[in-house]
């Protein structure tokens, strides 16, 4: 079942609160439980089209995939998936999203159309013939076949697709037979005709772990990837680009690190859409901890602006307010304008932070939502980024004892009755963590 939630205050009148994550969670996703808000009636007005899905874990019983509209408040309508099924990211396209995620060990993907948010309200509404025709569309429609898996036996996580003003240019992933034999993969998209390319080798294993996938286009609109490896001592970013050849033949560029090898550990690796920035957190000695930096990809490789955060600065995403409205209006903000916003867990904080970047790798502005030691969180929707504040939001909280044990039917009511928003005002860059405009680093924090 599914249910829909609106925040029930003003921006001013918001409590600000989030909860505590442990620092282990160096994983790709956060997880934990919310406060519970006040719970919302579903409203008949028609959501509009602009917004983002979410694939969300509000507890360790269940995941649930969320639609959050663009409308005022922030609203969020949600269902639970079925048993092994996770949303791991979401692609807008021109004539609808795709969304990818994992079904135990392999890739899922869904291909939903303009509209599809819109029958997610209509269930809210208790339509029962919506959804039936929801779940069929889900269980079977809807479904987007993978790219041919390569040989029985081998997991395939950590999808990741790459799309340019709306077009969906390809998919890459890790594949291998287990965590520490992982190779990256990738497959141009050729047209609902043709479906899937053949499947590419971008990298072959590594001496350890290969993980933390992220994807994105650089300025030529050419697909660039970038992930951490274990190099024997340490993690170290790598990045490759695909570069079209003679007579269409696709090929990327041989895997390289973006920095030099610098003996500590550079982990979770993140693109700014634009593929213009690169964040990532590197273990610094001089704080005992990992610390956030950002990097400019200027063609044929990063060069490193410097840390963008003190010690315990991790699990970085660049994020698109749900504010900004729907991909073109996306589009035309994003080249007139230089800046970004990047949102990282940080543990010595205890909150979530949203940090403004300049294009240069100086730190504008932060807003922190602090946390509660009492409870662990989710990474938040950024609602709104406005001159004055920061407005994130969350869906559901704990799993409530009355449901523990029922359907997924009943848990996803019990899971989506309320959203928490918090409003959090911007505050100056501490100049301790910034970038002088030549990137030389100011000192502080070592």
């Amino acid at each position: 079942m599914i249910q829909s939630s609106k925040p029930q205050q003003s921006l001013a009148s918001r409590r600000i609160f989030t909860p505590l994550i442990a620092a282990s969670s160096l994983a790709l996703l956060g997880l934990g439980a919310l406060f519970p808000g006040p719970a919302a009636e579903s409203e008949a007005a028609a959501v509009p089209a602009s917004g983002q899905w979410r694939g969300e874990l509000p507890s360790s019983e269940a995941s649930q995939l969320s639609w959050w509209s663009s409308n005022d408040g922030g609203e969020a309508h949600s269902t639970a998936l079925a048993a092994e099924q996770q949303i791991l990211s979401s692609a807008e396209l021109e004539d609808g999203w795709l969304l990818l995620g994992q079904q135990g060990q392999d890739l899922a993907l869904w291909r939903l159309p303009e509209g599809a948010q819109a029958q997610i309200h209509a269930i809210t509404g208790g339509d029962e013939e919506e959804r039936s025709r929801w779940q069929a569309q889900w269980d079977g429609a809807w479904k987007l076949e993978p790219p041919a898996l390569s040989r029985a036996g081998l997991m395939r996580l950590q999808p990741q697709a790459v799309s340019h003003r709306g077009e969906l240019l390809g998919l890459a992933w890790l594949e291998g037979p287990e965590m520490r034999s992982l190779e990256v993969r990738w497959s141009s998209w050729l047209g609902e005709a043709e479906g899937w390319g053949p499947v590419i080798t971008v990298a072959k294993a590594a001496e350890g772990t290969q993980t933390a996938l992220s994807a994105a286009v650089d300025s030529s609109g050419a697909p660039l990837l970038a992930w951490s490896a274990f190099d024997g001592q340490d993690d170290e970013v790598l990045w490759s680009r695909r570069e079209q050849g003679a007579s269409d033949e696709v090929r990327w560029t041989s895997p390289q690190p973006a920095f030099e090898d610098n003996q500590v550990p550079d982990i979770a690796p993140r693109l700014s859409v634009d593929g213009r920035l690169l964040a990532w957190s590197r273990f610094d000695e001089g704080v005992g901890g990992y610390r956030l930096h950002v990097a400019r990809f200027e063609g044929e490789g990063f060069v490193n602006l410097g840390p963008v955060a003190g010690s315990g600065s991790v699990l970085p995403t660049f994020e698109r307010p749900l504010s900004a409205g729907s991909l073109e209006e996306s589009e035309i903000q994003r080249r007139g304008e230089s800046e970004s916003y990047l949102l990282y867990r940080s543990v010595a904080a205890s909150g979530w932070e949203l940090a403004r970047i300049a294009s240069d790798g100086r730190v504008l502005a932060r807003a922190l939502a602090a946390t509660s030691n009492r409870e662990r969180s989710r990474r938040p929707v950024v609602l709104e980024a406005g001159p004055e504040a920061v407005r994130f939001g969350w869906t559901a909280a704990s799993v409530p004892e009355t449901v523990k044990g029922k359907s997924a039917e009943a848990l996803a009511t019990a899971l989506a009755t309320s959203v928490l928003t918090t409003a959090v005002p911007w505050q100056s860059a501490d100049p301790a963590l910034g970038l002088r405009s030549d990137g030389a680093e100011d000192g502080g924090l070592r």
